[in-house]
């Protein structure tokens, strides 16, 4: 089975984004995320919005996006 190694690699980026992501909302629960998100000040608040608006989503769609993207391509050229 020929595979593209790029979009491999191009999927293990879009899952260690969304593992960035992840590592935050299970440390904090659901109704927590208030109290968890306005207790940091400074760089840890710019580190936490870049975090937030960078990675929330986008690399869920790129991850989908790619794997839909796979399975075309083993279908049509399988």
């Amino acid at each position: 089975m020929n595979r593209i190694h790029e979009l491999d690699a191009l999927r293990g980026l879009a899952i260690l984004g969304i593992l960035v992501v992840n590592i935050m909302v299970f440390h904090a629960p659901y109704f927590h995320y208030t109290a968890f998100y306005s207790a940091f000040k400074g760089a840890e608040e710019l580190i936490v919005y870049g975090v937030v608006e960078f990675f929330s989503g986008k690399f869920l769609f790129v991850f989908a996006f790619l794997f839909l993207l796979l399975i075309a391509y083993f279908a049509i050229f399988t």
